[in-house]
C-alpha cells in the first residue's frame, strides 16, 4: 500500500468517525458516541497524513467533520481552524454549534490542548 493510500484510508476513517460520533449523539446512543470519540481521538494522536490533506477537512461538506477536523487543528493552523469553528457557530446547528462555541471558549482560555499530529 502507497502511503498516499494509507494517508487516503486514515483521513476516511476519520471522517467516518466523525459523522459515527454526531449519529450517535443524536440518536441518543451514548455507548456508540463514546466508542467513535475514543476512536477519533486515537486516530488523530496516530494519523500520519499530510498536514495539508488533515487542514483540507476544514472544508468537508458535513458540519461534524468540519467541527472535528477544526478542534484538532487548533494548534497546526489556528487561523483557519478558529475560522472554520466561527463559521460552524454561525450556522446555529444543533450540537456543532455549541460544541464548536465550547472548543473555541476553552481554547481561547487555555485549556484545551489539541492532539493532532500530521506529516508522514
Amino acid at each position: 500500500m502507497s502511503r498516499s493510500t494509507g494517508s487516503a484510508e486514515r483521513l476516511e476513517r476519520y471522517r467516518q468517525l466523525a459523522i459515527t460520533h454526531e449519529t450517535a449523539l443524536w440518536q441518543g446512543d451514548h455507548i456508540v458516541a463514546n466508542a467513535a470519540h475514543d476512536d477519533i481521538q486515537a486516530l488523530a494522536r496516530n494519523l500520519h497524513v499530510p498536514c495539508t490533506d488533515f487542514l483540507a477537512l476544514l472544508k468537508d461538506h458535513s458540519p461534524a467533520v468540519r467541527l472535528w477536523a477544526a478542534s484538532h487543528a487548533l494548534q497546526l493552523d489556528r487561523d483557519r481552524a478558529e475560522s472554520a469553528l466561527e463559521d460552524l457557530v454561525a450556522l446555529s446547528v444543533p450540537g456543532v454549534s455549541f460544541d464548536a462555541e465550547y472548543t473555541l471558549q476553552e481554547w481561547r482560555k487555555g485549556r484545551l490542548k489539541p492532539v493532532v499530529e500530521c506529516g508522514e
